[in-house]
């Protein structure tokens, strides 16, 4: 009788790319986070904080399990030279996309700072040199142009 684990290991490892298999950790994240979206509801309205340390501590649980379980994928020889170079570089392009996020969206930010003084604003709002449009007009006007 042929043992197919071992075929299906001699495919897994001969291959250029990474082929995930079907996992439960992302569906048990999910719950989870939908259990703490919810306790923190029933937290802020009522003060119990007991389903949310449970939901907290099942996402740290579930988190801890799927690393665990990657760690011992990797170890185990299911990933070759090129899969480990493609994790490599997706670190590397993640960590330039953040990099390029931060340095853009804070130089915005340092821009917006310096060429707004703080007296030009008054404590207005909108500024008094800005002249806001209604916004309820261009939908009458979409509306009425809509059956002609």
């Amino acid at each position: 009788m042929i043992d197919l684990g071992s075929i299906d290991s001699l495919y897994t490892v001969f291959h250029n790319f990474h082929i995930l298999s079907l996992s439960r950790y992302p569906i048990l994240i999910f719950c989870s986070s939908l259990g703490l979206t919810s306790s923190l509801v029933v937290f802020f309205k009522n003060g119990i904080f007991g389903g949310l340390l449970f939901c907290l501590f099942s996402i740290f649980l579930v988190s801890f399990a799927w690393g665990k379980d990657i760690v011992m994928e990797g170890l185990s020889g299911y990933h070759n030279f090129f899969v480990m170079d493609g994790f490599k570089f997706g670190v590397l392009v993640f960590i330039f996309s953040e990099f390029m996020y931060c340095s853009r969206y804070s130089f915005y930010f340092v821009t917006m700072l310096d060429r707004i003084p703080a007296h030009d604003v008054r404590g207005d709002w909108p500024p008094i040199a800005i002249h806001l449009v209604n916004p309820f007009w261009g939908t009458f006007v979409e509306y009425y142009y809509s059956f002609k």
